[in-house]
């Protein structure tokens, strides 16, 4: 004999007193939007109808699940499945598409090492942070610069390279920002990007003003050694995929890095490697990491994991 008066709601209609049998016929037809269970001392809760919450309830209670015409144990029991198929299910797809949308970021970074890669193999040298005027004065980003090593020549042949990236010709370009540098994990607007080269005096990466070929560093120039120092990050902070203002710094890395998948970013080093940074890294740790001559001592594959090798050296 039931212990527990079982009443349900659905479209706002309450349905019951019913037993545990009838309640599991309702739900296993998709009946039953809330639960609202009276037990045999008079207590009274209501509780709203989840699939976890539904089962947690089932579960709770002393009821007996007898048989009955038409669904039997079995019935029961396939129904209690199904929920316990329905809690499971959510949480599963949502890990498999944070898998997949950190998957298509890594490719992201590992394509962008190996446009980098090819550059250096035209040029000599790495890309520049940003490329400069006649006065020293910004004008693109090393995303422009990369434009034709990622398949974008013909957007790159459209910029005005002597004109600042926002001029009034430059900004229409602006939202055109190609794939590779949004992280899908990102809540981005169009043409807004999250990968950032760490500009620095102690770091790699500088302006086209520091060398007199306008390009930048030779990854063998780098005496903390190539693969031990970072070029380009993943952070928080949103930026134009054009702008050459808003890059990052050695001070400020701690506080920006960041992705919008998991507890970690991942980095693009000056060898083509692409690691994993945990967010929580030390910043003593990661501030190794960024300097290109701080004769550090550390072990990069203890504090950064490789998740990409270079298909060569840069």
């Amino acid at each position: 004999m039931s212990k527990n008066e079982w009443f349900w709601q659905n479209d706002e209609q309450t349905n019951g007193p019913t037993t545990l049998n009838e309640l599991l016929a309702a739900i296993g037809r998709g009946e039953v939007d809330s639960l609202t269970n009276v037990s045999n001392d008079g207590n009274v809760w209501r509780l709203a109808g989840t699939c976890s919450e539904l089962a947690d309830a089932l579960a709770a209670t002393d009821d007996e699940i007898t048989p009955r015409k038409g669904c039997g144990c079995g019935c029961a029991l396939a129904v209690l499945l199904f929920l316990a198929l329905l809690i499971m299910i959510p949480p599963l797809i949502d890990a498999f598409r944070k898998a997949e949308l950190y998957m298509k970021c890594l490719n992201n970074m590992k394509c962008i090492a190996l446009a980098i890669h090819n550059f250096t193999d035209v040029c000599g040298s790495a890309p520049p942070a940003y490329t400069v005027d006649e006065n020293g004065e910004p004008l693109h980003s090393w995303r422009v610069a990369l434009l034709p090593y990622i398949g974008e020549s013909k957007l790159y042949s459209q910029i005005r390279h002597d004109e600042p990236w926002d001029s009034e010709w430059n900004s229409q370009f602006h939202d055109q920002m190609p794939a590779i540098y949004a992280c899908p994990s990102a809540p981005l607007e169009p043409g807004l990007t999250t990968y950032a080269v760490v500009v620095d005096k102690e770091g790699a990466s500088r302006p086209s003003y520091y060398r007199r070929s306008g390009l930048g560093v030779k990854p063998e120039e780098i005496a903390d050694g190539a693969e031990n120092t970072i070029f380009i990050i993943e952070r928080r902070a949103l930026v134009c995929w054009m702008d050459p203002t808003h890059e990052t710094s050695i001070e400020s890395l701690a506080e920006t890095i960041g992705s919008g998948h998991a507890a970690e970013a991942l980095a693009i080093m000056f060898d083509g490697s692409v690691r994993r940074i945990e967010r929580d890294i030390e910043p003593e740790t990661l501030r190794a990491l960024a300097t290109a001559a701080g004769g550090e001592a550390i072990d990069v594959d203890a504090v950064a994991k490789k998740v990409a090798g270079p298909s060569s050296a840069l």
